[in-house]
């Protein structure tokens, strides 16, 4: 039996973050060090800024800065030998085995769940490895799928890959989104173009109920076995034949049908149909029913959103997407978006996000009719006679989950907690993530080994593309809690630097960019100063009247 060390990342991540910290402190403290000493020996003899610089180069070596050096390094040391400790050894594969032919009576993979994810992956996976994969889907296609439409720039290649961004924009069901901005805690605003400046469209509005459709038959016609209204309702792994077995029953929702291939067939008996595979990919959204019953999530959703349709021309919005910061939902958020290219419709949605403790995912109804109605600037963008559709509300699991895989077993998307836990966006994620399934499936698929270890690679993968991002955002969604002056001397920093600054904001808060971008000298400095006067500002001045409501 062969075994591969595999970094756990919940436990050494805390490790490995303090040691590059460390790292640079012992750099710092050098210098630092390093400058006191030359200081202490260039002014009081009145050597001058020449002598000082010479001194400074001189105390390097001095034995104040040795000391500092020394005591910091073996702290540094100690980390290194935590996180060696806390390593995890994943069992390697104790058997290689075949992938499916086209006589087998089993997949080389089954995935849980047609959605974003899901299909990424099979797409990958079928087009690229010629796989047999098998896509179950517990609804029929179009089917809808509750969230805010707005598609960031991430996931574009992957709709590119798969011919559906061109078709939906040739068919005008998309809007690239230009004209946006934010409505800042205070009341500030800024609407403006940034497409131009960033070089692209930060994000395309479309409705999930026809992107969904169209990725799934994508998928399909490129090779995957898609079968509708197969809703899963158990998983067996059988170590002797490294197989699953998946039942399913049809959705009760369609009156018990099946859907293969377009065409229904009646269950009239109830029957559950089971099928075979290799691999086993749960994608089966945030609720991660399938997960929670193998036992290897245990956790409900953490958030929740909400969404309504609001008709077009019935609405005084003019702009294709702006964000609303209301005090009282914070560290959450609401946003409008415009949806398809022809009609003028909106997607409005409210998002409750972890780190209000006066807020609940149980107020969401409250909060979004009452701020429909209320909020000044939610309701003037609306206008009076905004025909809105009745709110619909879906689960948001945050921040990624402790553990994504197993032996035979991979989760993705919304199901592995693929949604950042500061603006509650996960399609691009999905997609991201669903990308590096099929990485991760098809090199098992080619070698034979679909151990626990291999699987773990998976893991690692997708924090490092942007799991450990979560923990940035869940930093800042307490801080935004906490202090929304941030919030105010961002958007007057927009105001003054103009689009291009509102892109790279854009950019950064649908995760095409790092939060710690914020932390660059040239974006924290003045950021600061703004916080700094605008405090001064609100002390002084009070929260300004806000618009009067649906003007």
């Amino acid at each position: 039996m062969s075994n591969y060390e595999v970094t756990q990342d919940l436990k050494l991540q805390a490790a490995v973050s303090s040691g590059g910290f460390l790292s640079s402190l012992v750099k710092v403290s050098f210098a630092a060090a390093a400058v006191a000493t030359a200081y202490k020996i260039a002014v009081p003899n009145s050597q001058g800024l020449a002598s000082f610089a010479t001194s400074a180069l001189t105390a390097l070596t001095s034995e104040i800065a040795v000391k500092a050096v020394v005591g910091l390094v073996a702290l540094y040391v100690f980390y290194l030998i935590i996180a060696a400790l806390t390593k995890t050894t994943y069992e390697g594969p104790t058997k290689l085995y075949p992938r499916a032919t086209a006589k087998d009576d089993f997949y080389d993979v089954a995935i849980v769940g047609a959605g974003p994810s899901g299909c990424t992956t099979a797409f990958y996976l079928v087009r690229d490895l010629k796989a047999k994969v098998l896509l179950l889907e517990k609804k029929k296609f179009p089917r809808d799928k509750y969230c805010g439409d707005a598609v960031p720039a991430t996931a574009h290649p992957h709709l590119k890959a798969m011919g559906v961004l061109d078709e939906i924009l040739k068919e005008r069901k998309g809007h690239p989104a230009d004209n946006g901005g934010m409505i800042s805690p205070n009341g500030l605003s800024f609407i403006g173009r940034s497409a131009d400046q960033v070089g692209k469209h930060v994000v395309i509005g479309i409705r999930r109920k026809i992107m969904d459709e169209k990725v799934a038959r994508a998928t399909q016609k490129a090779g995957a076995d898609l079968r509708e209204n197969h809703e899963v309702v158990g998983a067996k792994f059988d170590k002797e034949t490294g197989l699953w077995t998946v039942e399913c029953k049809p959705w009760a929702g369609e009156d018990k049908e099946w859907a293969v291939d377009g065409t229904s067939e009646k269950n009239e008996s109830n029957e559950i149909r089971t099928f075979k595979a290799r691999m086993l990919v749960c994608a089966d959204g945030a609720t991660s029913t399938l997960a929670r019953s193998l036992g290897i999530v245990t956790t409900a959703p953490d958030g929740v959103c909400s969404r309504a349709y609001v008709e077009g021309d019935s609405h005084n919005f003019k702009a294709d997407g702006v964000v609303f910061y209301p005090k009282k939902l914070l560290p959450g958020y609401c946003s409008v978006f415009r949806v398809g290219a022809d009609k003028h419709d909106l997607s409005f949605c409210c998002y409750i996000i972890p780190g209000n403790p006066k807020v609940t995912n149980d107020d969401l109804p409250t909060l979004h009719h009452d701020i429909v109605k209320n909020d000044p600037f939610v309701s003037r963008a609306l206008g009076p006679n905004a025909k809105m559709e009745r709110m619909k509300a879906a689960s948001l699991r945050l921040g990624g989950v402790p553990k994504s895989f197993g032996p035979h077993l991979i989760l993705t998307g919304d199901a592995a907690g693929f949604i950042d836990p500061l603006t509650g966006e996960g399609i691009h994620l999905a997609m991201v993530g669903g990308k590096l399934a099929a990485d991760r499936i098809a090199e098992a698929i080619q070698t034979g080994d679909y151990s626990e270890a291999m699987m773990s690679k998976y893991h690692d993968a997708w924090m490092a593309e942007f799991g450990y991002e979560f923990k940035w955002s869940y930093k800042a969604a307490r801080m935004l809690y906490k202090f929304p002056v941030f919030l105010d001397a961002s958007c007057a920093m927009i105001q003054k630097k103009g689009p291009a600054y509102l892109g790279e904001w854009a950019q950064v808060m649908t995760c095409q960019k790092p939060k710690s971008y914020f932390l660059k000298p040239s974006i924290a400095v003045p950021l600061a100063i703004e916080v700094v006067t605008q405090m001064l500002k609100q002390a002084v001045l009070g929260t300004p009247k806000p618009p009067s409501s649906s003007k």
